[in-house]
């Protein structure tokens, strides 16, 4: 017993293990980077030829008989979501020199619950909180045009069954139901904002490191996976970054303030497409008065 009092924290062992190993750079490169990019020249290369490159992607993708999309942190920040370098750049976390691979050591959830929700209850109202993108959409089309009922989907469908009766044994509290086998379209994805599922199948989703809306006991007191409670958000205090559960009365004035931000963001859309319009015209009015001359 006096030993185990004696035992530090997993977070202070966490602290004492940093001050003796320099294992933060290590560690940064292999978690929060940011999405990849090529070089300028190369830049100004694919931008030279960029219908060219788009030629040769949609010819490749019509001729395929099986797509598999992948996609990481650049598919959901085109959605307006942070990066996961950038997630953790705020000054509560400076102020306790702590960075995104930190913050991901679920011991916090032992040692200070309230800061664990305090990034996670975060992400997690963030990612309920915004629509994804129009690619979603996008890549939905092309796999109902090409891939999901095609000759080869049905091909590999037949394949793939078998007389364990998988589909039939699934309980109904399945965090995702899989209504059937998947075709000849596929989608791998690190990202954990589970927008995926608002646009593909469950049975064509591949998450590696899961999602946010699946709540599991850290017990255990069972050995099941759950989906997080529909009206579930989190009162997050960004000075200290700690958070609780949301009470009614503070969902009902975040659901004010979000959609205060999406009559903003309508507007703003709306004026930025009257700008383009109104350049497009004095461009071609321009040209018109060229020719003329």
């Amino acid at each position: 017993t006096s030993r185990q009092a004696d035992k530090p924290t997993s977070r202070q062992a966490c602290v004492e293990r940093k001050s003796r190993v320099p294992l933060r750079s290590h560690t940064k490169g292999q978690m929060g980077n940011m999405p990849s990019a090529p070089s300028k020249s190369k830049t100004r290369k694919l931008l030279k030829d960029v219908d060219k490159y788009c030629r040769q992607a949609a010819t490749a993708i019509t001729q395929a008989d099986v797509l598999i999309v992948t996609t990481g942190a650049g598919f959901s920040a085109d959605s307006g979501l942070a990066i996961y370098r950038d997630v953790a750049k705020v000054p509560a976390y400076s102020e306790r020199k702590v960075e995104y691979h930190d913050l991901c050591v679920p011991d916090w959830l032992e040692d200070e619950p309230e800061f664990f929700w305090g990034f996670w209850g975060g992400c997690f109202n963030d990612y309920r909180d915004t629509d994804p993108h129009e690619g979603y959409g996008i890549i939905r089309k092309w796999s109902d045009d090409m891939f999901r009922n095609s000759t080869f989907a049905e091909k590999v469908r037949a394949r793939l069954q078998d007389s364990s009766g998988f589909l039939s044994r699934q309980g109904g509290d399945e965090p995702y139901r899989v209504e059937s086998f998947p075709g000849a379209f596929y989608l791998f994805t690190s990202n954990v904002d589970a927008h995926s599922y608002d646009h593909f199948e469950a049975s064509e989703i591949r998450e590696c490191h899961g999602n946010v809306e699946c709540f599991q006991c850290s017990r255990p007191c069972c050995g099941k996976i759950w989906r997080a409670p529909e009206d579930l958000r989190f009162a997050l205090d960004k000075e200290t970054m700690t958070a609780t559960i949301a009470t009614p009365e503070q969902k009902a004035a975040m659901a004010a303030e979000n959609e205060a931000k999406a009559v903003a963001k309508a507007r703003e859309t709306e004026e930025e497409g009257k700008a383009v319009a109104a350049v497009a015209k004095a461009e071609g009015e321009a040209g018109e008065g060229g020719e003329g001359g």
